[in-house]
């Protein structure tokens, strides 16, 4: 599971707010191993949105991801989970997301940031597992 940190909640909302009104979406790694008691350094790796539909979902195109995960596996990280935003509403998973998440590996923490009210509004954050 990833920890919701100060530094990640900042990366995300900047990066929501550069791609609105579209969804941004990229994907998190980290070492395969942590000190005890650390939590894990994260790594956040963007993508570029090439969804038919981009204000409303996301998708990152097979060679891209391909280039992350190759980009990972070099610095002998392991991808930790799946970012992407809602510019307008809430953090919850749309049946969309879940859809999406059933063509990945189990185990990926997914992380959803929302703007329910708006672009200008407090974001709300979603962290979890997709079935």
């Amino acid at each position: 599971m990833i920890e919701l940190t100060d530094w990640l909640r900042d990366e995300l909302i900047d990066f929501a707010e550069e791609a609105a009104p579209q969804e941004c979406c990229g994907l998190i790694s980290r070492p395969p191993y942590n000190v005890l008691g650390h939590p894990p350094r994260l790594s956040l790796w963007k993508a570029q949105n090439v969804s038919l539909r981009p204000e409303t979902s996301f998708v990152i195109a097979p060679t891209e991801q391909s280039s992350i995960i190759h980009n990972i596996w070099e610095r002998q990280e392991e991808v930790a989970g799946i970012y992407h935003s809602h510019p307008r509403s809430g953090a919850e998973p749309s049946e969309l997301d879940k859809a999406i998440a059933k063509s990945h590996p189990p185990g990926l923490t997914w992380v959803i940031v929302g703007f329910p009210d708006g672009p200008e509004a407090e974001p709300e954050f979603w962290v979890g597992e997709l079935p």
